[in-house]
């Protein structure tokens, strides 16, 4: 009835996030456990509670993050991506099993999840009584192969959604590429094309200011065509000699295109107007 339970949060689409506490609950009452998380295994091997019930709440709180070391189950399992159990926790020394001690855990298992062949994270389980019975690993690994699901689904809608996004800003690229073509086509004068891709440039990109610049013989650029915020500052006609490390430096200088996240350094004047 559990497993169905959750597999009906599964089954509807929910977000990971609020099927975690659903089925720390359940596994939880299934086993009569007394704690109860689930944690994701993190790129510096340490791991990060999610989701979590039982007593001492403060101990294991959702947020933080631990690196178990063995005998303690949640290491073993992570390390060879099967279930593990312990049932005697005098010698776990790390942060982790100290807290697990502080909690009065005697025995406890741990049940690797896995999504698409990759080690996500676990399912753990501990109980203040002597033992939990010997058929709980299975029984939790049942649980964390539901997990992995709502993880694997969550994982692909969200690429889907990604791959949604990307059409529709190539769709609307090229939309605004045949737009300029049709001006070129129609031999409007370069005045009216440099204006018209300063205006489709600032739209696609989600710009608040987009300048076309000529390059001249003296090294200096000019503007030549301008849209968007703060139109006194960079007015058609005006001349500016940018410097490095400005974006604007580096094209003029090498032919290619550049960036620039920070203009704190920017210090000559057209980067002070910037």
């Amino acid at each position: 009835a559990a497993l169905r339970r959750v597999a009906t949060l599964v089954a509807r689409g929910l977000p990971p996030a609020e099927i975690f506490p659903a089925v720390a609950q359940e596994v939880g009452h299934v086993l009569g456990a007394d704690t109860t998380a689930i944690v994701r295994h993190d790129p510096d091997e340490a791991v990060t509670v999610l989701s979590r019930v039982g007593d001492h709440p403060d101990e294991l709180a959702v947020g933080r993050r631990f690196k178990p070391e063995p005998p303690l189950p949640l290491a073993v399992a992570l390390r060879t991506g099967r279930p593990a159990r312990l049932d005697d926790f005098s010698q776990a020394c790390d942060v982790y099993g100290e807290r697990l001690r502080r909690m009065g855990i005697r025995s406890g298992v741990a049940a690797p999840i896995v999504v698409g062949g990759r080690l996500w994270g676990a399912t753990v389980a501990g109980t203040r009584r002597e033992r939990l019975p010997g058929d709980t690993e299975q029984r939790i690994a049942d649980f964390t192969e539901l997990v992995a699901t709502a993880i694997a689904n969550a994982e692909g809608r969200a690429q889907l959604e990604e791959s949604g996004d990307e059409l529709r800003r190539l769709a609307q690229e090229q939309a605004a590429l045949r737009r300029v073509a049709t001006l070129v086509a129609r031999g409007v004068p370069p005045a009216g094309v440099l204006a018209a891709v300063a205006q489709e440039v600032g739209s696609v990109l989600g710009a608040d200011g987009t300048n076309i610049l000529r390059l001249d013989p003296d090294g200096a650029a000019t503007v030549v065509a301008r849209v968007g915020a703060y139109p006194a500052e960079f007015p058609i006609g005006s001349r500016w000699t940018p410097e490095p490390p400005l974006a604007l430096a580096a094209v003029l200088g090498t032919g290619g295109p550049a960036r620039i996240d920070d203009f704190s350094h920017a210090c000559d004047a057209y980067g002070e107007a910037v």
